[in-house]
């Protein structure tokens, strides 16, 4: 019998993860925490506060294997549904590694993974002790929950450290302390791992992120073979490191010295592997369903010899629907709007991905389409 396969959230890329589950025919229930979140709008949805044990139970009763949309459910609530014989992907020990983001640095570092040095804090006086140490400017983190740039605070100077500890809640909110990373690239990939044994790896990439949310994917990433194959290496070694099975998305600095770096991860589909949908065989959300459910893994390799995606981000707060994308709904772009309900400025609403031959000519087809759309929704509502 198929199993019924839970997703661990209700956001667009749960949405994502259910229309590469439905040509599979497998039966995908959401847990949302309202009706009306994309994926809720097209899937089987338990809805209510993940907090609430009787909404776990309700929840773990209808599915038999599941898989994360974000990394901020806690890896006590997995434990939970572990509790009640529900198939995790990852567990909750691998969770547990990666939710506490200086904790995730520690582990690769203490496996002789190449990571910015990084120290934890308890005290202003550490903050300064490390930039003494290292030098400024210096990077303030969240533990906790940080994601498309927030939940950091680049420190310049001596003078910024008390408000910059202000300003991310320290002391009642933990953080950690990096060495500033003076990138020339930012890289990431995907590598998924199936309960089967069986593991797959995606193309390094490059993203351009300039103002922490993540703008534009180039596949494949426009270095040497040598850093891709390089960078690679080190997303798989991190992948073994921490022993977890599904998705593992590894983003990377590559230094002016050629130097990589990991940065972040996160143990599930990933902004950064959209392309993957219309530019490889088999999509990192398609084959994180087959590597829950045990079954053979697709060719993540690329179907063509470029493939970019630009994410649409709203310019402005105002209520969405979905005959705004008319204007970018052009030739040669794939268009993909995630039917949020509203949109507040700079946030992630949808995103197009285009496909060819020559990288410039690529990138520059969905960027016209992204601006025409942004152009419609910054228009007075």
């Amino acid at each position: 019998m198929t199993k019924r396969l839970g997703i661990l959230g209700g956001g667009q890329l749960a949405r994502m993860l259910v229309q590469a589950a439905i040509p599979l025919g497998i039966e995908t229930v959401v847990l949302a925490n309202r009706n009306d979140e994309p994926a809720a709008l097209v899937s089987k949805a338990v809805v209510g506060e993940w907090s609430d044990r009787a909404l776990l139970d309700q929840f773990a009763q209808a599915v038999d294997v599941v898989v994360l949309e974000n990394e901020f459910i806690g890896s006590e609530k997995l434990a939970y549904l572990a509790s009640k014989g529900v198939q995790l992907v990852p567990d909750q020990a691998t969770l547990g590694l990666i939710e506490d983001k200086a904790q995730q640095k520690l582990t690769l570092a203490a496996a002789g993974l190449p990571v910015p040095a990084l120290a934890l804090i308890e005290s202003l006086d550490d903050v300064a002790a490390f930039g003494a140490e290292h030098g400024f400017p210096l990077m303030l983190k969240t533990r906790r929950n940080g994601y498309d740039g927030r939940g950091t605070a680049k420190i310049r100077s001596a003078e910024e450290i008390a408000s910059a500890c202000s300003s991310l809640g320290f002391p009642e909110n933990p953080v950690f302390v990096e060495a500033w990373v003076p990138f020339e690239a930012e890289l990431a990939t995907l590598i998924i791992r199936s309960v089967s044994g069986e593991q797959c790896v995606y193309p390094v990439i490059e993203t351009y992120q300039p103002s922490g949310v993540c703008r534009v994917v180039r596949a494949p990433a426009p270095f040497s073979a040598a850093i891709q194959q390089q960078a690679s290496e080190v997303a798989q070694a991190t992948a073994a490191a921490l022993g977890g099975l599904g998705i593992l998305a590894v983003e990377m600095f590559l230094t002016s010295k050629g130097q990589i770096l990991v940065n972040e991860l996160a143990p599930r589909p990933h902004n950064t592997g959209h392309y993957s949908i219309e530019g490889c065989y088999c999509s990192q959300f398609e084959n994180t369903i087959r590597a829950a459910l045990g079954w053979p893994l697709g060719d993540p390799q690329l179907r063509h010899q470029s493939a970019v995606m630009v994410n649409v981000l709203a310019p402005t707060t105002r209520p969405l629907e979905s005959s705004l994308i008319q204007t970018a709904l052009k030739p040669q772009v794939h268009v993909h709007w995630y039917d949020k309900r509203s949109a507040k400025p700079g946030r992630k609403i949808g995103h197009i991905t285009a496909v060819g031959a020559e990288p410039s000519e690529v990138e520059a087809r969905a960027q016209a389409a992204v601006d025409q759309l942004e152009r419609v929704l910054a228009e007075p509502v």
